[in-house]
């Protein structure tokens, strides 16, 4: 909405569905792109066949950082570049994250956006944060604050700001972000190493930068074996969560917005995926506690 444009946006079927509620709401048409099979997330090669299927001028590509994962979008950024379409990024779970380049999270795109929901690292309860270039402040301002600039009706836009209230929570949780950051990174490690042990056949995303760890995503071999260890984690009191389930192309309401591609590796992830529990703060003995209860889990599985 700030950039004004209109047209087709290319982006992930396998995410969260704010996603492409973001581009309905921008009055801008979703078109939905496969993801690579290896980083879970939209590549060159996915952005061609979306193009190629939709016949239509792509306004914008709209990549995600899945579930907060810090890769490095060069390659996507200079294909943007080639067809001169702005690069955004929806970077909801990133916050507090670096790339492998060093570059923090939100140096990349034209925009990178963050949210600070109840259930992200820097959580404040609702709200969220755009990183941007400093000539882009005002567009955003203007459309945050329902389209008006200097009391003049500019072009539509909505009521987008933070209540004081809601900002000190976030100045408050800044001052503990690194502790936070500190604790899911070694709990992260924890994870993979118990990956290694106990469930060597499942997969990790690669490349995955230096995550902030809102959950741990681990891909499963095929869709059974993620179904049982949901349920025989549950059976352990073990909440999982299946995200991002199902792939957005596979809705009734949304199949249209794939434009007769098919997405396998959308479907295959929103299927295998299973998330594990994340915190910043573990009571004394947690984490064992929770990783013995998913080793007796993965054994009953494979059993």
């Amino acid at each position: 909405m700030a950039l004004g444009r209109s047209g087709g946006v290319i982006l992930p079927s396998f995410t969260f569905p704010a996603t492409l509620g973001a581009v309905l709401q921008a009055g801008m048409q979703p078109v939905l792109a496969d993801v690579n099979a290896q980083t879970w997330e939209l590549d060159v090669p996915a952005l061609e066949a979306a193009k190629r299927a939709c016949a239509m001028p792509i306004a914008a590509v709209l990549g995600v950082r899945t579930f907060g994962l810090c890769r490095d979008w060069t390659a996507v950024q200079e294909w943007c570049d080639l067809h001169d379409v702005p690069f955004l990024l929806d970077s909801a779970a990133a916050l507090g994250g670096t790339l492998v380049t060093g570059a923090a999270a939100g140096s990349q795109g034209r925009m990178e956006t963050f949210s600070l929901h109840a259930t992200k690292v820097f959580a404040v309860g609702e709200g969220g944060a755009i990183a941007c270039e400093a000539h882009d402040v005002a567009l955003l301002k203007r459309v945050m604050n329902f389209g008006l600039q200097d009391g003049q009706l500019m072009g539509w836009g909505f009521n987008g700001k933070l209540s004081e209230f809601t900002a000190a929570v976030g100045i408050a949780q800044n001052r503990i972000l690194d502790e936070h950051l500190a604790v899911r990174r070694t709990a992260a490690g924890h994870y993979a190493e118990w990956m290694r042990r106990d469930a060597a056949a499942w997969r990790m995303a690669i490349d995955p930068g230096d995550a902030p760890w809102q959950a741990w995503p681990m891909l499963a071999p095929n869709a059974e074996i993620a179904d049982r260890f949901e349920l025989a984690a549950a059976d352990l009191q073990v909440q999982t969560r299946r995200y991002y389930r199902p792939a957005l192309h596979t809705c009734n309401s949304l199949q249209a917005y794939a434009f007769g591609q098919s997405l396998p590796n959308a479907t295959a992830l929103a299927e295998r995926m299973v998330c594990l529990p994340m915190y910043s703060r573990w009571g004394p003995g947690e984490l064992d506690a929770l990783l013995a209860r998913l080793h007796e889990a993965m054994t009953i599985v494979h059993a």
